[in-house]
């Protein structure tokens, strides 16, 4: 049976480790380039050092840190009513992370994040891969 983690794993996320978790290292990366990270708290069924979601009304945006063997932050956005997905995605750097969260947090919608990074995809499974995300 898989059990998920309880801390991230040293090796893919030695910041994640050396602040105590997802949502501290998020704060930070956001902060360094000028975001706010707002609304933040824990995601059902997970420890809060490797998850943290963020709501607005009915709509969230929720990031993982979950793998062990490689750096992955998993992300998911719901729709403005609440519902999966409404964009999904990957990447292994914070600070895309932390930019699509501020646009997300700022008012702009699933569909817009789409369009304006192409590591997102409207569900699991669909859309292309792109390495490190995208920065700007």
């Amino acid at each position: 049976m898989y059990e998920r983690p309880r801390r991230p794993a040293a090796g893919p996320y030695p910041d994640l480790a050396a602040t105590g978790g997802l949502p501290q290292s998020l704060a930070r990366a956001a902060a360094a380039r000028g975001y706010v990270v707002r609304h933040t708290g824990p995601v059902e069924g997970y420890a809060a050092e490797v998850a943290t979601r963020c709501t607005s009304g009915e709509a969230w945006f929720a990031v993982y840190a979950t793998s062990q063997d490689e750096r992955e932050f998993r992300i998911e956005i719901s729709t403005e009513t609440g519902r999966p997905w409404g964009a999904f995605g990957s990447t292994d750097d914070l600070a895309v992370v932390a930019a699509l969260l501020d646009q997300w947090c700022e008012g702009a919608s699933a569909e817009q994040l789409r369009d304006a990074w192409p590591m997102l995809a409207e569900r699991p499974g669909t859309g292309p891969a792109v390495e490190g995300g995208r920065t700007g």
